[in-house]
């Protein structure tokens, strides 16, 4: 019977963390992105990341596991990226963010998956977001555009707005399932 579907009173619960960093080109939507999911608003006010913005949230998967997510929300300025390698550490997933609506945004992917690579030495599930598709107007990045790279990577695409809502919720189940999967397939072996 799966995992889910079990209600026996003496099955433990399972406790999962997770590290997950949030990268991208400043003024993408990433730390928007992390209050629509954990805090449901939208702050119309850009106050940029500095360095590192640490935010946690606890994501229930069914009625025995729950996923502590570890958010590291790093600054998309240049000038921190020195200071990269100590906040990538231990990581199990990472987030690439760009902005429908600036190409420099989507030309900087690579330098950003590189990073990780580069910084990690591992391989670890990357979710590739279009953020601001609410802004239809002013779209310069096509979404076919999003799915080719993602394809030749290997990345899991989604496109969202953390202004709107829009897939929010939808990323960070794709993200939950993603990092879960393992480690429910394993008890589903016991």
């Amino acid at each position: 019977m799966p995992l889910n579907q079990r209600r026996c009173t003496n099955i433990p619960k399972i406790e999962i963390k997770k590290k997950v960093i949030i990268v991208g080109t400043n003024a993408v939507g990433k730390t928007s992105l992390l209050n629509s999911f954990i805090n449901r608003k939208f702050d119309f006010d850009y106050k940029a990341t500095l360095g590192v913005n640490i935010l946690a949230k606890q994501y229930p998967l069914n009625d025995e596991t729950t996923l502590t997510f570890s958010f590291w929300d790093l600054g998309g300025q240049k000038l921190f990226r020195n200071i990269y390698p100590r906040f990538f550490a231990m990581s199990n997933a990472a987030m690439i963010v760009f902005d429908v609506t600036r190409m420099d945004s989507f030309d900087d992917i690579m330098n950003w998956h590189t990073t990780i690579i580069n910084y990690l030495n591992a391989n670890i599930p990357i979710l590739l977001v279009g953020n601001k598709i609410d802004l239809i107007k002013e779209r310069v990045v096509p979404s076919s555009n999003g799915l080719k790279l993602a394809n030749e990577q290997k990345f899991i695409y989604t496109e969202t707005s953390a202004k709107t809502g829009e897939n929010v919720d939808n990323l960070f189940k794709k993200l939950a399932e993603t990092l879960a999967k393992p480690i429910l397939d394993s008890y589903k072996t016991v």
